[in-house]
């Protein structure tokens, strides 16, 4: 029998059992849930290429997204935003666009609500 050699691709795996990370996840998790906790809260992943860093976040944001039966947990929408995308000058002009749109919106909610109002 021949012996082959097995190597895995550089894709981010989907849970975070590979690494070890249920207690991060877990504490991260209900961290970002907890209602007490006030927010906007900033977190930082940090660590080496190919130590999980994506992997643990893919398993915070599926557990964030699942509906909660505590009272005391908030509910929870993630958005994944991916900046190796945006790694030149592109990052200036997605946040220039988005922080316009943001803008409009608001604009266009103050005006509405001005005209009700009259």
């Amino acid at each position: 029998m021949k012996n082959y050699s097995k190597i895995y691709a550089d894709n981010p795996l989907n849970k975070a059992e590979q690494f070890d990370f249920k207690a991060y996840s877990k504490t991260l998790t209900d961290i970002i849930l907890y209602k007490e906790n006030e927010t906007p809260i900033t977190i930082g992943i940090h660590g080496e290429w190919g130590s999980g860093k994506t992997t643990l976040m893919k398993t915070i944001k599926e557990t964030l997204e699942k509906p909660s039966e505590d009272k005391n947990f908030r509910k929870c929408k993630c958005v994944w935003f991916n900046a190796w995308k945006y790694a030149d000058d592109k990052l200036y002009r997605y946040f220039y666009h988005a922080c316009n749109f943001l803008i409009m919106q608001v604009q266009l909610s103050e005006c509405l609500k001005n005209l009700l109002d009259s």
